[in-house]
């Protein structure tokens, strides 16, 4: 978000993914996230898509909170991160 006017921000991959989901902390909780997910969700569907995902850490119960009120399913993934 680099524009004073941008509140907010959610990307589509061509892999499905919905992702970089932020919200200026000024304005959260005034439900913006919830409007970029499901604007998100209308140009997966309007492409085609049959399905969208998106991942975020255990620990950041914000975003999981999120997820869970939209109807995402949990899946457990497990990840190696190789040092640089």
């Amino acid at each position: 978000m680099e524009d004073d006017k941008e509140i907010g921000q959610v990307d589509l991959l061509e892999d499905h993914e919905l992702t970089n989901l932020k919200v200026l902390p000024k304005r959260r909780r005034e439900g913006i996230a919830h409007m970029l997910v499901q604007l998100g969700e209308v140009v997966a569907q309007e492409m085609g898509y049959s399905r969208v995902f998106a991942t975020t850490a255990m620990d950041n119960v914000a975003s999981r909170k999120l997820w869970e009120k939209r109807a995402y399913k949990q899946y457990f993934k497990y990840e190696k991160i190789f040092d640089a």
